[in-house]
């Protein structure tokens, strides 16, 4: 008997949005979408790519393509034609240096933890940040459904909640069962992760499925190959990592300590039975700190474990290095303090005292005083160095907004669209030098753009990497075909430079150089001592045994990137690249020692 045919794509015309013109769409269909969903996982395991690989990667030279032997990739994903000239032109050898060592590291698959997740997997997933294995139901329709419009509207918000979930957890599943398998081959060897730049040298590694950049699971299974015996300051290294992936990285050094000896017996039932002890599960990276559990009862895994210290909002931590402001130093930890300061509370405080004067005035002010709490703001004053929008920041508050129990759905996102305003605000008040910096660095890209339309911004970090920024307007041509006229876009090398993107990823490229920067500079030293060292960005990773050695480089490298003053290179540079443009000089910078990072216990931590 022959299968009925079911067609891949359908064709609808939809009207176009703030218009009263129709356009045609062509869509899969629901059932193309369900094959290719349960095809995904055999085709990949049949044939992967940009696996880790189990022999060391090739180095990188002037001369020689680095990375996979077989396969080969890019120096730096996706390059312009401008990025790969600059690339021919530069001194690279310290970011080679910094990549061949990152690349080389090696690694180790957790068994217990893999043991731990195939479990959590196959008891049904959707606990501990793992997805679920099966999609939620569709909200019942309602038996008026056709009669009350209210019942309508309600059960189309519900069904297309339940919908962009089950859409989300898809994918979210098959990479998760994507990264498991790749466990499994792993196995018990030692396994490398070749690494690839970005256009502003940040590295990456190229696996997608399992390393370390990824979320919760595929970290908790990462150990170091290298192991250290521990002494009595590793120790305590690994129980200040252990509190750290708890939550309790608010506190001092020694109260974390404190906090860990004070729950070593939930700590070790936890590593010995997680899965009927399940009080891990309420950690903040619950398989991670688990991972830390597990070293309280492992030995190998202690000596294995790679410990991790972060930077304050690194972002603002880089801001306040440019402009030395003491306010802005004081807020991300440069300067010295017997606890670490929280810059998300300051800005929250802030942000309250601003409602609370509205609150008699402002319809919105009274519900999103009774709503907001540190998780609210942190997102947006995360990203905002970055060049998040007001828009993208009002997004993300409207999605914390979503665990808010009694909160409708239109009041979210009004108080979002409030709450955007204040968020951004707040921030420029507790840390001004950033601000000032950013304004600069908008303002002179403004002016680069209109003397030099048709040019893509660049400048070299410190180690000599061309940063191309490549924003650039497309062109585009219309298709006929047999159903309607279809309007191709294309890069076109022609055509005038982005203005909006330029300006608007001017100030995220420019701190996103300078923290690369710092991370290459940490690596190479950190190789040069013989420290172990892994990175996702502003989050070091080394052994227990030599974090305090990583923490001493971490601190001066920092120092010493910053001595020179980033906006005035930036100056000097740009009026030479660019000399008929009418660039500002840099704002003044403020009169903060330096120095003190070094004595700072809480820089990273």
């Amino acid at each position: 008997k022959r299968k009925k045919f079911v067609p891949a794509f359908r064709r609808r015309r939809v009207a176009v949005k703030g218009g009263n013109k129709m356009s045609g769409v062509i869509s899969m269909t629901s059932e193309a979408r369900e094959l290719i969903k349960d095809g995904h996982v055999v085709r990949a395991a049949m044939r992967p790519r940009y696996l880790p690989m189990v022999v060391p990667p090739y180095h990188w030279s002037k001369d020689h393509d680095g990375g996979f032997i077989h396969i080969r990739t890019p120096f730096t994903s996706k390059p312009t034609k401008e990025q790969k000239e600059a690339l021919e032109e530069a001194d690279l050898n310290l970011i080679y240096e910094s990549l061949n060592r990152l690349s080389g590291t090696g690694w180790l698959v957790n068994t217990k933890m893999l043991a731990v997740l195939n479990e959590e997997w196959h008891t049904g997933g959707n606990s501990a940040g793992l997805p679920a294995r099966e999609n939620k139901p569709m909200p019942p329709r309602p038996t008026d459904i056709a009669t009350n419009p209210k019942a309508l509207k309600e059960w189309k918000a519900q069904a297309t909640e339940v919908h962009q979930f089950n859409h989300r957890v898809m994918s979210r599943r098959v990479e998760f069962m994507t990264m498991l398998d790749t466990a499994e081959m792993l196995g018990d060897s030692t396994f490398y992760l070749p690494h690839q730049m970005c256009f502003r040298s940040r590295a990456f590694p190229i696996p997608p499925h399992f390393n370390h950049h990824g979320s919760d699971p595929p970290r908790s299974m990462m150990l170091f190959n290298r192991g250290m015996e521990l002494t009595d300051k590793g120790w305590r290294q690994i129980q200040i990592h252990t509190a750290n992936k708890w939550g309790m990285d608010k506190v001092s050094y020694d109260d974390r300590v404190a906090w860990d000896e004070d729950n070593t017996d939930n700590i070790i039932a936890s590593a010995r039975d997680p899965h009927n002890h399940r009080w891990w599960t309420g950690a903040d990276d619950p398989l991670q700190f688990l991972a830390a559990c597990q070293a309280h009862d492992d030995t190998f895994i202690a000596e294995h474990l790679a410990c991790q210290v972060d930077g304050t909002c690194n972002g603002l931590q880089h801001y306040a290095g440019m402009s030395l402001n003491p306010s802005d130093a004081k807020a991300v930890n440069l300067s010295p303090g017997d606890i670490p300061n929280d810059v998300y509370i300051d800005v929250m405080e802030v942000v309250v005292d601003m409602i609370k004067r509205e609150v008699r005035h402002e319809q919105h002010a009274q519900l999103a005083l009774d709503v907001m709490e540190r998780k609210i703001v942190k997102q947006p004053i995360m990203t905002t160095v970055y060049g998040v929008t007001r828009i993208g920041a009002r997004s993300q508050i409207q999605d914390k907004l979503r665990d808010v129990e009694g909160l409708a759905q239109v009041d979210r996102f009004r108080v979002s669209e409030y709450l955007s305003h204040k968020v951004l605000k707040g921030l420029g008040t507790v840390c001004r030098g950033a601000g000032e910096i950013m304004d600069w660095i908008t303002l002179s890209i403004k002016e680069i753009l209109k003397a030099y339309p048709h040019d893509n911004i660049r400048w070299p970090t410190p180690l000599g990497f061309p940063v191309v920024q490549p924003y650039r307007n497309f062109n585009s041509c219309r298709i006929t075909t047999c159903l309607q006229e279809v309007t191709y876009s294309y890069g076109d090398e022609c055509m005038p430079a982005m203005v909006r993107r330029h300006v608007q990823g001017g100030p995220a490229n420019g701190v996103h150089s300078e923290d690369a920067t710092h991370m290459h500079c940490t690596n190479i030293s950190c190789g040069d001592h013989d420290i172990e060292f892994a990175e996702v960005h502003d989050s070091y990773w080394t052994l227990a045994e030599q974090m305090d050695d990583m923490s001493l480089i971490l601190r001066d490298e920092f120092v010493n990137l910053h001595e020179s003053y980033w906006c005035q290179d930036m100056y000097n540079q740009w009026r030479e690249l660019y000399p008929r443009a009418d660039i500002p000089l840099p704002p003044a910078r403020g009169d903060f020692d330096l120095s003190l990072v070094r004595k700072s216990p809480y820089f990273f931590n």
